[in-house]
């Protein structure tokens, strides 16, 4: 993310994300491979919530927008970020 940034400043692109968790689907085709089942349960239950992604963001200088993505209480806030002010050298 620090290279997404980094390039977006060179550039004088604004950043506009929206966190959401990320979860793995562990419900279906892993009958014949308990071993990846419980990776992916491991992964799930160490994930990231929305909230401490956002706050990941928020120390990598994104802010709420003041908009939502998503229906009713579930809506998740948009960030964005604005481009600090770099000089390219060539």
């Amino acid at each position: 993310m620090e290279r997404v940034i980094a390039a977006a400043d060179a550039f004088g692109v604004s950043l506009k994300l929206t966190p959401y968790r990320l979860l793995y689907e562990t419900d279906w085709g892993f009958e014949s491979e308990p071993e990846e089942a419980r990776r992916l349960d491991a992964l799930n239950a160490n994930a990231l919530t929305t909230e401490q992604l956002e706050a990941w963001y928020v120390r990598l200088g994104f802010v709420r927008s003041g908009q939502f993505d998503g229906p009713g209480d579930n809506a998740t806030p948009v960030l964005h970020r604005m481009p600090r002010t770099t000089t390219l050298q060539a």
